[in-house]
């Protein structure tokens, strides 16, 4: 999921707090000015006043012989030193002092965003270190604030999911029920009729059983703890393996199954039993709602994918193919949700929990590949990449 992405604002003083910098500028500039001063009478002090009470009668300037020009030039110069001195100083005291104020309006930026306000991000300011710890502190609330979303989204999601398997479960339980106590009250008119409820029963047990089954393997597969157990398989043995057990079924609908996969010889490394799931999902939801289908395919092919790296890398791509009737492009996006069938057509006859196509995609992420769906030239495309 996505973090929403929100604006970062530049961090601008007060008018009141530019004034207390100037102020601060100018008090710290001025004693400086004032020690200076100080500093230039005692100096004149020194030189031009004789030691009386050493008995000298001569200033210290006429036994140097030290020249006016020459005290004149030292003044110049020390005034120099002291303007140059004096404006580090204030520099630095005042720098120090906008620290101080950022730091101030970061902290109080921060008691705002704890109480609730978690769409607000600390502004940045000219200071590169100061800066380095505002992005640091906005990526940690982005990342907590998508944490959040994210739980809400999956409790949501939980509670959709109770609700819906519920309600599925609740519909054949009821006929379940329903038949079983025409039997219980023997409120039946011959045993022709008994085989016939027992028969509605059965089925409906194995729809609550498949319901059951899929909730679990959903769950199971979203745990993140769960673990692949990996292996290297030849693809053509394994694709015939599986399209063996559509046959039946696929004769009975009139529909061919063709694979293909190239090389001829090319091995994956996977998971078999997750991914033989995800490949009977897949057949079954193509036989189920692939209306007006005739044909089948399942194929198999090594590809180079380039990754957003720009890296080239070996991938083993597969297609489940029907040449029924296309989805609509608004829903192409949408048919990896779960429970995305019971939006789209929850019939009796074509009896599922709606989550086939969640437990595919969740298989194969777990893999680290990608799964989608789409509409090219005349089929109902499934493809699957899986990096090698």
């Amino acid at each position: 999921m996505k973090a929403k992405q929100y604006e970062v604002s530049t961090m601008r003083l007060s008018r009141s707090e530019r004034r207390e910098l100037l102020i601060e500028a100018i008090v710290t500039f001025g004693i400086i000015l004032f020690l200076y001063l100080g500093v230039v009478l005692l100096y004149r002090e020194l030189i031009d006043r004789p030691f009386v009470f050493l008995g000298e009668t001569k200033s210290l300037q006429e036994r140097l012989e030290i020249s006016p020009a020459t005290t004149q030039a030292l003044l110049y110069g020390s005034m120099v030193v002291t303007f140059i001195f004096g404006f580090l100083v204030t520099n630095w005291r005042v720098q120090r002092r906008i620290q101080q104020m950022q730091l101030a309006h970061i902290l109080e930026e921060l008691k705002y965003i704890a109480k609730g306000n978690y769409e607000h991000r600390l502004s940045e300011v000219d200071r590169g270190e100061m800066n380095e710890v505002i992005t640091s502190i906005n990526h940690l609330v982005d990342s907590t604030v998508e944490a959040m979303e994210e739980e809400r989204r999956i409790e949501k999601t939980k509670d959709e999911l109770v609700t819906n398997i519920g309600h599925d479960i609740r519909t054949p339980l009821t006929s379940i029920i329903g038949y079983l106590g025409l039997i219980e009250n023997q409120q039946y008119k011959s045993i022709e009729e008994v085989l016939e409820y027992t028969h509605i029963a059965y089925t409906k047990a194995l729809h609550m059983q498949t319901l059951v089954n899929d909730l679990f393997d959903y769950t199971a597969l979203r745990q993140t703890t769960y673990r692949l157990q990996p292996q290297a398989i030849r693809l053509d043995l394994f694709l015939a393996q599986l399209v063996a057990d559509f046959e039946l079924e696929a004769s009975e609908k009139e529909i061919t199954v063709n694979i293909q996969v190239q090389p001829s010889d090319l091995v994956a490394y996977l998971d078999v039993d997750k991914m033989a799931r995800v490949f009977h999902n897949l057949m079954s939801n193509a036989l189920k709602y692939g209306k007006g289908a005739s044909v089948i395919e399942l194929l198999a092919y090594k590809k180079n994918h380039k990754t957003s790296s720009e890296k080239c890398q070996d991938v083993v791509e597969f297609e489940v193919r029907n040449n029924g009737e296309a989805i609509p492009e608004a829903e192409l996006d949408m048919i990896f949700e779960r429970s995305y069938r019971a939006d789209r057509s929850r019939t009796a006859e074509q009896l599922g929990s709606g989550l086939g196509l969640a437990i595919v995609k969740n298989i194969v992420e777990l893999h680290q590949g990608t799964v989608l769906a789409e509409n090219v030239d005349g089929f109902v495309v499934f493809r699957i990449t899986l990096p090698q």
